[in-house]
């Protein structure tokens, strides 16, 4: 089932699910919600997390739908659905505070980022790590390095400063933090399903940093356009080309926005093509 792991702030977050059974008209009430944000279990998820539960396409692909949480707390959010034997689990390490800065983003024009703080060897656990405008004078947001002593998150494409701190210890010099629009990001691919498919059978692609302009590439295939791409570039449908048998490398790819003529392009999934 989709599982899905990623960086968040405080507001709506919207995932993909696709129903193994290709059911069209599901409503949330017919699924029971677990939550368990920053170490409580929340005792009514849907009600805690704002949860909506919204059918995206019942013509092109039937099954398809998208969830939508609002993280309450910062730290792990755990959700799990279920239903009869399907169970759908999702995770999120919410990080972010809610500030203005984080509101005013604008989709293409916001960049992820990944800081780590090491103490030259080990990655160091539950340092603060501030983020502040370019001259280094406004705070903007804030994270806590995680197992990996990282901090994740998404702000709009431009140069920032940040320090980190920890246990005490006097604050690093501030760094600079360039962050690149994930237009200028090549695609990442998780998941291709189903994982057996048909010619001009309807197959969902999840991943992220995909582009309306993306296209799909089936093994040596000509490129495919998708029918459609969801949620902020990180769900989109195409259609199985012909003539493919056996084990056939998927991949993604989209317009290089400083190389005309030039694609970014995906990692690798395999898909069977019956």
């Amino acid at each position: 089932m989709p599982e899905v792991h990623e960086a968040v702030q405080f507001r709506e977050v919207r995932v993909p699910l696709i129903d193994p059974a290709d059911t069209t008209g599901l409503v949330l009430g017919g699924f029971t919600v677990e939550g368990v944000s920053a170490g409580t279990r929340l005792a009514t998820a849907t009600t805690a997390l704002g949860m909506t539960l919204a059918e995206i396409d019942a013509v092109n692909i039937a099954g398809l739908y998208e969830v939508a949480v609002t993280p309450p707390d910062p730290g792990l959010l755990f959700v799990r659905l279920t239903r009869g034997a399907d169970v759908f689990d999702y995770a999120f390490q919410v990080q972010h505070e809610a500030l203005d800065v984080l509101g005013l983003m604008q989709a293409g024009a916001d960049g992820d980022f990944t800081i780590t703080v090491d103490d030259g060897t080990d990655p160091v656990i539950g340092a603060l790590v501030l983020i502040y405008d370019a001259t280094g004078t406004k705070l903007l947001t804030r994270g806590t390095t995680d197992s990996n002593g990282q901090v994740l998150g998404s702000l709009p494409a431009g140069t920032y400063k940040t320090r980190a701190t920890y246990n005490g210890y006097e604050a690093m010099a501030l760094t600079t933090l360039t962050i690149v629009a994930n237009t200028n990001v090549p695609p990442l691919l998780d998941v291709v399903l189903p994982g057996s498919a048909a010619e001009a059978d309807r197959v969902a692609l999840g991943g992220r940093f995909f582009a309306a302009d993306a296209e799909v590439l089936f093994g040596e295939a000509s490129p495919v356009i998708p029918l459609a791409v969801y949620g902020e570039g990180t769900l989109l449908v195409a259609v199985v080309p012909a003539a493919l048998s056996g084990v056939v490398a998927v991949r993604v790819r989209k317009p290089d926005p400083d190389n005309p003529g030039e694609y970014l392009e995906s990692n690798t999934v395999t898909m069977v093509a019956t």
